[in-house]
């Protein structure tokens, strides 16, 4: 019984370097596996932030072109109502309001040019003229200090 005992010893003890040396692989594996689970976890993150940002960018682009859209229109049915003289012009531009006193002020400044100019002008011709006055009035308004444009 006793030589059994020394046998299932020493097969034990036989056993123990290579259980150890099989747990550390184990513990070896295991660290790698979590380091790249880890890095993964980074990369999704990542990932995902980019994905918020494209979502917001798009948002963005969405609500530029509904913009886009609603001014066209609006320059549309002022086109329309200039060559049809059945649908007033009253009625179209109050369709249109002016959302800011800056687009007020274009209107206005555009209105009076091509007032003076009766047969027409391009829209190269009108840019210019919006510049040149636009850096005028910048310079007359810096001698008024409550005069902002």
């Amino acid at each position: 019984v006793e030589l059994l005992k020394q046998e299932q010893g020493k097969a034990h003890r036989e056993d123990d370097p290579n259980k150890e040396q099989q747990l550390k692989l184990l513990q070896q594996a295991l660290q790698g596996m979590q380091q790249h689970l880890l890095k993964v976890q980074e990369e999704y993150k990542r990932k995902e932030a980019e994905l918020e940002k494209i979502k917001d960018d798009k948002l963005q682009v969405e609500k530029m072109l509904e913009n886009l859209k609603e001014k066209e229109s609006c320059a549309s049915r002022l086109c329309a109502s200039s060559q049809d003289s059945d649908y007033p012009l009253e009625k179209t531009l109050n369709s249109c309001p002016v959302k800011s006193e800056r687009e007020a002020l274009l209107v206005g400044i555009i209105s009076t040019f091509l007032h003076v100019h009766p047969f027409g002008a391009s829209i190269e011709y009108i840019c210019s003229y919006l510049h040149r006055l636009d850096n005028k009035l910048i310079s007359w308004t810096s001698f008024f200090p409550g005069c902002h444009l």
